[in-house]
């Protein structure tokens, strides 16, 4: 017989990039280089007709090497998402329950110049976490709009010399917020091989300066070769 349909939808996106330069009495001059990136974007949802549960976990690393300079980071994220609605109306109003972590792996610099440079981040330093509860909307198959009026976020700096650079006080580690976040979610296919998926999120602290809006939007538009090949534009 043939199995049982699954609640359970799960994918995998594996990013590769590589690139060397390389120049021999070249008159326009240049320095060899070597740029190197890669990224893992997981995602795990699971749908039944009253509730749903989705995650995603993104992780990415890029650096360049250009020899007779130092080493410089070009890309650096972890990031962890997990959604829970249960049906409140209608099928677009779902209770919800959404959750964020976001840092970076390594260490990353200013360069005020080929050989000096100053520490503006790190691992946990700073990673933001937030927890809100609220309302999804989904009045689209692929929008989903998430307003969580009770939400509480904190801004963990492990490194003591950069606690101020984020808004902590010096003796600071962990400072915590509590206001109401909007996220929205969008992923459409524009053309036959092109892909887009958007996503923002807008913040707004009740405790400290509420006018001032906290905003993050990601964007990635994927153009589709083959199976192993394709062109990708991330921005933040």
């Amino acid at each position: 017989p043939p199995p049982k349909p699954s609640n359970w939808k799960r994918g995998a996106l594996l990013d590769l990039g590589l690139t060397q330069t390389s120049f021999t009495n070249w008159a326009a001059g240049g320095n060899p280089s070597l740029a190197m990136n890669g990224a893992v974007n997981m995602y795990a949802n699971y749908a039944v007709k009253t509730l749903f549960w989705e995650s995603r976990l993104q992780v990415a690393y890029g650096f360049i090497q250009q020899f007779g300079a130092q080493n410089k980071k070009s890309d650096d994220k972890f990031i962890l998402d997990s959604k829970f609605g249960y049906k409140a109306w209608g099928d677009k109003f779902y209770f919800s329950t959404l959750f964020n972590f976001k840092s970076q792996l390594v260490n990353g610099y200013n360069y005020t110049s080929d050989t000096t440079r100053v520490l503006v981040s790190g691992p946990f330093s700073p990673a933001y976490a937030s927890l809100g509860v609220g309302i999804d909307y989904r009045p689209l198959k692929k929008l989903a709009i998430n307003f969580s009026p009770l939400t509480g976020s904190m801004t963990v700096v492990n490194k003591r010399t950069l606690r101020t650079r984020y808004g902590n006080l010096i003796d600071q580690k962990v400072k915590l917020k509590l206001g109401a976040q909007l996220k929205m979610d969008y992923s459409a296919k524009l053309f036959k091989r092109i892909d887009l998926i958007t996503s923002a999120t807008f913040f707004s602290d009740f405790l400290d300066d509420p006018q001032n809006l906290m905003v993050n939007w990601d964007m990635t538009l994927t153009s589709k070769l083959n199976k192993f090949f394709s062109t990708n534009i991330k921005t933040n």
